[in-house]
């Protein structure tokens, strides 16, 4: 941990040293993706960690998850979305979730997390609510999508299963991309995701989380979490909801190794941490962040 104490750290706070952890300079628009993966491309350490069901492990570089990114927003340029559009991501867990989210800020577009507890008519109260263009998916929670939907759907499937009609494969399509792309800048003030409530009190509504979110949450990566380059940090929240959405990507923003377990693996809090992290990985975990409720 830091050697400053609570209160130094608090006199000798200043933003500026926060746009420029971030690569951002005064008065420019900034580029999400170049800030949260594309200046750590060039190393060749782990971005991602992921425990599958069946307990083999797959491990993304940042120059991996940078390329793929590319990708995905050449996807989505292809399909016709556009700066300011809307891409929603019904996604589970896992690396693709990752992608689709870095992929979509690169274009410029919103993202649109959307919970996959949630059933048919919640599901198609977001997407028409958001006004989204897109869809991306996975094969594991695409039964639970109302009919009829308009939007155009991408989803992650597994070799030899057969997607509906019309569907996109995540994975085939990522492939016949090119792995350059040319992100899109934007004012810090545009909105970069929408999250919505649950839903529990009455409609759920929709937040505009700003491209400014980054700046936000960099003190809490540094003076709350002391989130270093060499570490190990396991977001146990959903990338579904807010708190797993801004986790996943402070992290990659310190240039972090993130690591996700089984989805199997959901045990009942509480539980000892560094026990699971073990028990997955073979390794100690450094950082571990668990949000409160929800997700």
């Amino acid at each position: 941990m830091s050697s400053k104490s609570y209160t130094d750290s608090i006199q000798a706070f200043d933003w500026s040293t926060v746009h420029k952890a971030l690569g951002w300079k005064p008065g420019e628009k900034v580029s999400l993706g170049e800030s949260i993966v594309d200046r750590h491309a060039s190393s060749e350490r782990v971005a991602l960690i992921c425990v599958g069901p069946d307990g083999a492990e797959r491990r993304l570089t940042y120059r991996e998850l940078s390329e793929a990114s590319n990708r995905f927003a050449n996807l989505l340029q292809r399909l016709g979305v556009e700066p300011g559009d809307r891409v929603a991501g019904l996604m589970p867990r896992g690396p693709e979730v990752i992608i689709a989210i870095i992929g979509t800020l690169k274009l410029g577009a919103i993202y649109v997390p959307i919970f996959t507890g949630f059933g048919p008519d919640s599901i198609r109260f977001r997407l028409d609510h958001c006004r989204a263009k897109v869809l991306v998916t996975h094969q594991d929670v695409r039964k639970q999508l109302p009919s009829g939907l308009s939007v155009r759907i991408i989803c992650v499937s597994q070799p030899g299963v057969e997607l509906p009609a019309g569907y996109i494969d995540f994975v085939a399509e990522l492939q016949r991309q090119v792995a350059d792309f040319a992100c899109v800048p934007r004012a810090r003030d545009d909105t970069a995701a929408i999250i919505y409530t649950s839903g529990s009190t009455g409609q759920p509504k929709g937040g505009s989380i700003a491209v400014n979110f980054l700046a936000a949450i960099w003190p809490y990566v540094v003076y709350g979490l002391d989130l270093q380059r060499d570490d190990i940090f396991w977001p146990t929240g959903d990338p579904g909801w807010g708190y797993g959405f801004v986790c996943y990507l402070s992290a990659l923003v310190a240039g972090a190794t993130s690591f996700r377990p089984a989805e199997s693996d959901r045990r009942t809090l509480p539980f000892d941490i560094a026990t699971l992290w073990r028990d997955q990985s073979g390794h100690d975990a450094d950082v571990a962040a668990q949000p409160v409720g929800a997700g």
